[in-house]
């Protein structure tokens, strides 16, 4: 919201965006249907920012990246319900790390004080799971 309390919009146009955490002056946007996790520039406290998204991953089909969390090191964690699995992203957008598990679609995750919470929507469960 603006100063006088109304919304307004950031970027038009995305494919299907998701997933969205806010670290280090930069806003990270999960791109479901573009198979992609895009950054923004941007810095809360000022009027003017860079809305204009820069490639930060892209993921393989089926991957379709959901949710996101973000740890303290400044880790990214994606959701790929497509493939069934969590890929950790460094800060240079290098996958680091992939968690698969059987029967699985993890969609949205959260990071606090060192543990995650996961949802799955094919199970219509919720996961947790220490760094």
């Amino acid at each position: 919201m603006d100063n006088d309390r109304k919304i307004k919009q950031l970027i038009p146009d995305l494919a299907f965006p998701s997933g969205i955490a806010y670290f280090d002056k930069k806003v990270f946007i999960s791109e479901t249907r573009a198979n992609r996790l895009i950054a923004l520039s941007i810095n809360i406290n000022e009027e003017e920012n860079n809305i204009e998204p820069e490639l930060f991953r892209r993921f393989a089909e089926p991957g379709n990246p959901d949710g996101l969390t973000i740890d303290d090191d400044g880790d990214i964690y994606q959701t790929l319900p497509g493939i069934g699995a969590i890929a950790v992203i460094n800060k240079q957008g290098e996958m680091v790390e992939i968690y698969h598990m059987d029967n699985w679609k993890p969609s949205n995750i959260h990071f606090n004080e060192g543990t995650f919470y996961v949802t799955d929507r094919l199970g219509s469960r919720i996961f947790q799971f220490s760094k």
